[in-house]
């Protein structure tokens, strides 16, 4: 009875405890390497070079590699791993499998490896400043950020169906991330839209105007 009961408590305990450890900071993350707790894993690119982390990083060769090796840990001999890689595409990886089971740290200040986005240009192009410019803009104001938050959460209902939580979670992220600065840029958006239409709406009066006096002189 007695070694029954130990059975079933490890067992429970087992059953209960989550496989990963959540790190919410770039610090933490380094020092559960330093212990062992985490292997992370990464890409053979030259980006981890200059990193604390990179003298216990474990390179693999594709994206989908790692994200099998973080969710199917028993196949690793229980390992943990953590992989180190653009915090958009790997919430697309997120929406895909559940949040239950990737799990993202919050984007803070320690946050780095961004998405970017880039338009391949003729060097002779002669709206290459405009382009710039206006992705530069797009960025400022959140567009970017905002659509991708909308493409993340159209993915996560197609491929995992309607898992409340998660909705819940998307939508509190799609609706969190408008700052004052995107709501500053929506109302001059408005604003301009208000003056053009009544800009053409004087224009219309002026030209009736025009009309019924000609008509009367005549």
């Amino acid at each position: 009875m007695i070694f029954t009961n130990l059975y079933s408590g490890n067992l429970c305990s087992i059953l209960a405890t989550p496989s990963s450890h959540p790190f919410s900071t770039i610090e933490k993350l380094v020092q559960a390497c330093h212990c062992g707790l985490i292997i992370p894993l990464g890409l053979d690119t030259p980006f981890y070079d200059n990193l604390i982390v990179s003298k216990y990083l474990k390179i693999v060769s594709r994206k989908e590699e790692a994200i099998q090796m973080i969710i199917s840990p028993g196949f690793h001999n229980a390992k943990h791993y953590a992989f180190i890689y653009s915090r958009e595409r790997l919430r697309t990886a997120r929406a895909f499998h559940g949040s239950n089971i990737l799990y993202i740290p919050p984007r803070t200040e320690s946050t780095f490896f961004p998405m970017i986005l880039a338009m391949p240009v003729r060097t002779d192009f002669p709206y290459r400043k405009n382009f710039d410019r206006i992705i530069s803009q797009s960025f400022d104001s959140g567009l970017i950020k905002q659509w991708s938050n909308l493409q993340t959460f159209a993915i996560s209902l197609r491929h995992r169906g309607d898992n409340h939580n998660d909705i819940i979670e998307d939508a509190n992220e799609i609706i969190g991330s408008f700052t004052l600065q995107q709501l500053k840029s929506l109302f001059i958006l408005y604003l301009l839209c208000l003056l053009s239409a009544l800009f053409l709406f004087i224009i219309e009066i002026c030209s009736k105007n025009s009309w019924f006096t000609n008509n009367i002189l005549n």
